[in-house]
């Protein structure tokens, strides 16, 4: 009787997405405690200039806003590596990447998207006029109306 109720219990969760949602779950929670002893690892200015992806397959993933900053880490990689496995997670990768248009990345409300620029529909445009490919220019004055429309 006590397995039916399992076999039950494990299928609702499968039908009903719980599962997915417990893993996102973990994976939050996890990847806080990382981004915790991340923080206190590694000195303050470093770390704001940071941004940490940990994924499902353990590969820590970390974007630097230069190369100054990657150069650092990269000198200290077995350091933070050895550290954050000793605090019990199990990472099989660290990876450090200088990603300088990642440099606010994640201190942004997400729910407000980024207007684009006047200029960004000019760029666009002078760029269609000088395409010989009629349906590409076509289609690069439609995106430069709307990049138009929305930067309004």
């Amino acid at each position: 009787m006590k397995i039916n109720r399992l076999r039950a219990l494990r299928g609702y969760m499968a039908y009903s997405g719980l599962n997915n949602k417990l893993d996102q779950l973990a994976s939050v929670y996890d990847t806080k405690a990382i981004v915790f002893e991340f923080e206190k690892l590694v000195p303050e200015h470093i770390s704001k200039n940071c941004t940490l992806l940990l994924f499902r397959s353990g590969e820590l993933k970390v974007y630097t806003s230069s190369s100054q900053w990657a150069n650092w880490l990269h000198n200290r990689k077995e350091r933070i590596f050895n550290h954050l496995n000793n605090k019990r997670f199990s990472i099989l990768n660290l990876q450090i990447h200088n990603s300088p248009g990642l440099q606010n990345f994640g201190k942004r409300d997400t729910n407000k998207p980024d207007r684009p620029s006047k200029k960004a529909a000019g760029i666009v445009r002078n760029s269609a006029q000088n395409i010989e490919h009629d349906p590409l220019k076509k289609s690069l004055q439609r995106l430069a109306d709307r990049l138009a429309a929305k930067s309004k």
